[in-house]
């Protein structure tokens, strides 16, 4: 399957999904809020995020998110919220895009 364009908000509030996507998300531009607040998702998401521009809220009281985001965040322009609140034991390479943050000043 595949996410065109914009996905913003495509899960938020999905209190019980938890589903696998295996989708080709490389032509997507904007996946603000996408899992906000979902409360059970927790899959692995080896997506191309490389057109990506804006992540804004992503993954917002995602409170059970706990995967390795090993994503291309060199277009993205607004991180803002990406990861509020999500798992206290959030993986490593979820924090993935902090620095580049600290390059641009976002």
């Amino acid at each position: 399957m595949s996410c065109c364009g914009v996905c913003a908000a495509m899960f938020t509030y999905a209190s019980s999904f938890n589903q696998p996507l295996n989708w080709d998300t490389s032509s997507v531009t904007s996946m603000d809020w996408m899992f906000a607040r979902t409360n059970s998702f927790n899959e692995p998401l080896n997506w191309n995020t490389s057109s990506v521009t804006s992540m804004f809220g992503t993954f917002y009281f995602a409170i059970s998110f706990n995967q390795p985001l090993v994503w291309d965040t060199s277009s993205v322009t607004n991180m803002y919220s990406k990861l509020v609140l999500s798992s206290e034991e959030l993986q490593p390479a979820a924090r993935l895009g902090h620095e580049q943050c600290d390059e641009h000043g976002l």
